[in-house]
C-alpha cells in the first residue's frame, strides 16, 4: 500500500500560486476589463489624450460613521440650556431640569439620540429627586454653532418639546416660581 504524503502540500502550493496570479492578472492595466482609454493608450492610439486619466485624483474624505464628540462648553436658548462636558451633560429648563450620563457622540450628519433622565420643578423640591426623575430620550442636531433639541419624556407627550440651541450662549432662565 503505497501512500502520497508530498501531494496535498503541493496542491496546497499551487492553488495558492494559481490564486495568487489571478489576483495579479486581475489588478494589472492589461486586464480586458479595463476602460477604453487605456486599452487605447496601450496600443499608442491619439484618442487616449481626449479620454483623460484613467482615475480620478485622490480625495481626503473623513470615514464614515465617525462619531465625533459633542463641543463640550454651554449650549444656550430662549428655555434651555445644556452643560456638555467630555462624561455627558446637565441640562435646564424653564422649571425642569435633568442629564445625560454618557458622552455625546454626533454622527456623520451631527444628529445623536441618547437616554438621559428629567425632573419637573415648582413647588417645595424634595431631598431626595430620583424618585421624582422621569426616563427621558434627548436627541438633536448640531450644525456648526447651533443644535437643535428634542426631548422627550416617559416616551410620551407632552413633553418639553424643541429648543434651539447655541454654543457659548448663556440662557436667561430665571428661577422656577413657587406654585
Amino acid at each position: 500500500m503505497k501512500f502520497r504524503v508530498g501531494l496535498p502540500i503541493v496542491s496546497a502550493r499551487v492553488a495558492v500560486a494559481l490564486t495568487l496570479l489571478w489576483f495579479a492578472a486581475g489588478c494589472s492595466d492589461r486586464a480586458p476589463t479595463a476602460p477604453a482609454g487605456a486599452q487605447e493608450k496601450e496600443r499608442g492610439s491619439s484618442t487616449a489624450s481626449a479620454v483623460g486619466p484613467r482615475r480620478p485624483p485622490t480625495r481626503l474624505i473623513g470615514p464614515r460613521g465617525n462619531m465625533a464628540p459633542l463641543q463640550t462648553g454651554v449650549w444656550g436658548g430662549e428655555r434651555a440650556e445644556l452643560d456638555a462636558t467630555t462624561a455627558g451633560a446637565t441640562l435646564r429648563f424653564f422649571c425642569a431640569h435633568g442629564a445625560v450620563t454618557q458622552p455625546i457622540v454626533l454622527d456623520d450628519a451631527g444628529r445623536f439620540s441618547l437616554p438621559g433622565w428629567f425632573v419637573r420643578e415648582g413647588g417645595p423640591v424634595p431631598a431626595d429627586e430620583t424618585r421624582y426623575a422621569r426616563p427621558a430620550v434627548y436627541g438633536g442636531c448640531v450644525d456648526g454653532p447651533t443644535m437643535t433639541l428634542d426631548v422627550l419624556v416617559d416616551g410620551t407627550p407632552p413633553s418639553p418639546g424643541t429648543f434651539t440651541l447655541v454654543h457659548g450662549q448663556k440662557s436667561p432662565l430665571g428661577p422656577c416660581p413657587i406654585l
